[in-house]
């Protein structure tokens, strides 16, 4: 599962609308691979995913305008769906 969400963001990345996006997901994905060097791994590699996750904010910051602008085509798009339906027994 982490792979698929690391080619993901990867390709994602590159897609100039998606890449703020992209970035914020895989700056969570960064921090469970630092807080897994820490506290299963070696912690002095916890600097490699840290430094990343560093890189992938200035992305996530740079792209804030494109971000909004996704997020608030999706929550348009969303409006339009009648609301899920539960069934609970």
């Amino acid at each position: 599962m982490t792979g698929v969400v690391e080619a993901a963001g990867a390709v994602a990345l590159v897609i100039p609308r998606l890449a703020g996006l992209a970035a914020t997901v895989l700056i969570g994905l960064m921090a469970g691979a630092v807080l897994t060097q820490i506290l299963v791994l070696e912690p002095a590699w916890a600097l490699l995913p840290a430094a990343f996750a560093a890189v992938l904010a200035v992305i996530a910051w740079d792209r804030r305008a494109e971000s909004a602008q996704v997020l608030r085509a999706l929550r348009g798009a969303l409006r339009g769906l009648p609301p899920l339906m539960v069934s609970l027994p």
